[in-house]
């Protein structure tokens, strides 16, 4: 239903609108229940609880909410709203005001929605099926239950501004992307300041897949976590089927917790650490504990700089070649798996270019097959301190390269690994991506305190593809398709049935079809026949089909009628068969055949719609000729709107909004205000509620001079449907 609530203030000489809202608005008798309907694209600057009545379109950005507007709300009901150029809405400060307290959700737009200005705080998007999501300086943002595009989620301050969107919340959305102009899909970006800020970001049970596939620069990644710390990053799934990055860090994203995830890319190691500004320290203080880390054509790692203090503790790296560690110090890998796929291919490639204390390597399986376990590049003993680790070269015994060789000389020139040991750790199915140890492997019970060697994750989270298909479709131009669905949802068609097929059209389906029976017990039947007898039904007409009718009506007198009622209301809009037969009274019982009568019922099933008055651009009633007697007489003023079609004119007024006080109608008589249909009043006759006008004045007398009326108009058309 379309509402209109409207206020005015009546002075003896001028008047001041108070509390104006456009055509369509619905006001109920508590303010904290107020919805009100919105019907096309605009600036929202007042408080409410806004909900979108229909589809929506704009060339530009279609809703701004701005202003000291807060605790607001945005349903969007379910509908779309379509943008050529700006985004679906934006809550904003140009400098009107800051919103606050904004919960935007429920509906779906090709385009994106944004939050811009570190004023701008306590926002909410929930439930959107939008392009992207950007929150541009703003705090306590939060992000959840949506699905989103290729302009995937980007929290950061708008790169040189020196906003610090702090606190945001990003949980239980799916990002689905391969946009060449989009690089990062989820972005979490303090500033781009020395020190970083505390963002404390919480980025949770998110499901990202990446198909990007252009040749990357540097920073082309599923996921950036930059100059953000304190960051909390748990139970994510990243997919990228392109050729991007799983996880990137970099400038200073320190004391951050990274658990529970899994990371797994195609063609680029699924975690880069790197340095990224000059001006910025390496990654440091975090941890990464019980995550998987898989590449299927590179490195499971890439630390470019891996800063200070990290700490990675039950993972699983499961790459096609050697990962690389440059830099770092005080690093503690503990209970982890390292396994590469490739033959000829060491584990880790070890750059150590930074002081002590050492990085720390205990309990952890190295599995690989050909060169060495480690090579290095500024190696010195001082930088690595291991124990009960276990090494395995799948393609003989395991070499330390120039640092000794065999596992006995690495441990006499490091002093390390004096109870780690050389063995095939049994893993229940590599090739698949289990790692769980067989009931005999050598790294049960092998660890430090008889903990087991190596991660505790069972198996390499991955995905396996449960197709289902629907039916071949008829054979056309020798051609036949279906569709066939992943229950799984793995993003991938390694493993898809075929899609199409050929086939030879043997038979076309050629039907015709006797008249309609009579209407008997509302209901006609025919016959149809394939002249082509293919012995198939697949394009066979309707055998049957309701009518209006079914026995004859005894009539008194010629000539004999029927009426029907079509408008009661009970009668949906379409097309109708009428059947009748004369049937004889007298002498010998004589019938005429059936004739039959074709009616289409095309009631009115609209309300009338408010339009906009003359200079208006948005539509709704208004106050007009507001005039007042001398000293200590009384006002009257006309309240002027139009409908699309000739309807009923009602004004209900009163001092308030509280339905306990009184109202005074045009007759000068009290009565409860009730904003309920029933007493009609139009500008011809107020006592006649069946004239019919589009456009409407209604005169409102023995007004009080300096006192705010409120107001409600209502029209109603001849099918008495009204609009509020």
């Amino acid at each position: 239903m379309n509402t209109s609530h409207q206020s005015f203030f009546q002075p003896r000489l001028f008047l001041i609108l108070a509390g104006v809202a456009v055509a369509g608005f619905f006001v109920t008798r508590s303010s904290a229940q107020t919805v009100i309907s919105l019907t096309g694209c605009q600036n929202i600057t007042n408080n409410g609880n806004y909900r979108l009545a229909n589809d929506v379109s704009s060339s530009s950005t279609c809703f701004s909410i701005r202003g000291n507007v807060t605790n607001l709300t945005f349903d969007g009901n379910g509908k779309t709203i379509t943008t050529t150029g700006g985004d679906a809405l934006e809550v904003v400060d140009y400098g009107s005001g800051a919103p606050s307290n904004v919960t935007v959700s429920n509906f779906t737009s090709s385009s994106s929605v944004r939050t811009y200005g570190n004023t701008v705080n306590h926002v909410t998007f929930q439930n959107l099926t939008v392009n992207g999501i950007y929150i541009l300086g703003s705090d306590d943002a939060v992000i959840q239950n949506n699905t989103v595009g290729a302009g995937g989620i980007q929290v950061n301050d708008s790169d040189t501004i020196g906003w610090h969107p702090l606190r945001p919340i990003v949980t239980n959305n799916t990002i689905t992307g391969g946009s060449t102009n989009v690089k990062i899909l989820l972005e979490i970006w303090g500033d781009n300041v020395h020190p970083c800020p505390r963002l404390d970001a919480q980025v949770t049970n998110n499901t990202i897949l990446n198909t990007r596939n252009d040749p990357p620069p540097e920073a082309t990644a599923s996921v950036r976590i930059r100059c953000a710390t304190h960051t909390v990053f748990t139970g994510n799934s990243i997919r990228s089927t392109g050729t991007t990055i799983g996880l990137y860090m970099r400038d200073e994203s320190d004391n951050g917790r990274y658990e529970n995830n899994t990371f797994w890319t195609n063609s680029q190691e699924a975690i880069r650490i790197a340095s990224g500004n000059v001006d910025k320290t390496f990654p440091a203080n975090n941890a990464f504990i019980r995550n998987t880390f898989r590449s299927d054509a590179a490195g499971a790692t890439y630390f470019q700089a891996i800063g200070g203090n990290n700490t990675f503790s039950n993972n699983i790296f499961w790459g096609q070649t050697a990962g690389s560690i440059v830099g770092g110090f005080g690093n503690t890998f503990d209970h982890n798996t390292f396994v590469v796929r490739g033959s000829n291919q060491g584990i880790q490639t070890m750059s150590y270019r930074d002081g002590p204390p050492a990085d720390t390597w205990t309990n952890n399986i190295f599995d690989y097959s050909g060169s060495a376990v480690f090579s290095y590049d500024g190696w010195a003993n001082n930088r690595y301190s291991g124990d009960y680790n276990l090494f395995h070269n799948r393609a003989g015994a395991v070499s330390f390269g120039n640092q000794g060789g065999s596992l006995s000389a690495w441990r006499s020139t490091t002093g390390s690994d004096a109870n780690s040991r050389e063995a095939d750790p049994l893993f229940v199915n590599a090739g698949a991506g289990d790692f769980t140890l067989q009931s005999g492997s050598p790294a049960r019970g092998a660890g430090s305190g008889g903990s087991d060697v190596g991660a505790s994750l069972a198996a390499i989270p991955g995905c396996t593809e449960n197709w289902s298909c629907g039916n071949w479709s008829t054979c056309v131009n020798n051609s036949q398709s279906r569709t066939c669905t992943d229950a799984n949802s793995c993003g991938t068609t390694t493993n898809r049935p075929a899609l199409t097929q050929t086939c030879t059209s043997s038979c076309t389906e050629n039907w015709s079809c006797s008249a309609w029976s009579a209407c008997t017990n509302n209901s006609q039947s025919r016959t149809c026949t394939d002249a082509n007898s293919c012995g198939t039904t697949a394009n066979r007409p309707p055998l049957s089909q309701s009518c209006t009718g079914g026995g004859p009506s005894a009539a008194s007198s010629c000539p004999f009628s029927y009426q029907w009622n079509t408008m009661s209301g009970s009668v949906p809009n379409g097309d109708y068969v009428l059947s009748a037969q004369a049937v004889s009274t007298a002498g010998p019982a004589t019938t005429s055949p059936w004739t039959s009568v074709t009616v289409t019922v095309n009631n009115d099933t609209s309300p009338p719609q408010v339009q906009c008055l003359p200079g208006q651009t948005i539509c709704e009633p208004e106050a007009i000729n507001i005039s007042c007697t001398g000293p200590g007489g009384t006002c009257q003023a006309t309240i002027h709107w139009q409908t699309d079609e000739a309807s009923t004119s009602e004004v209900e007024y009163g001092l308030t909004t509280d339905c306990s006080q009184q109202k005074t109608r045009p007759d000068g008589t009290s009565v409860p205000c009730t904003y309920s249909l029933g007493e009609r009043y139009d500008d011809a006759n107020p006592t006649d509620a069946g004239a019919n006008y589009t456009d409407h004045r209604v005169t409102l007398t023995n007004l009080q001079p300096d006192k705010l009326y409120h107001y409600r108009i209502t029209s109603c058309n001849i099918s008495n449907l009204c609009t509020n």
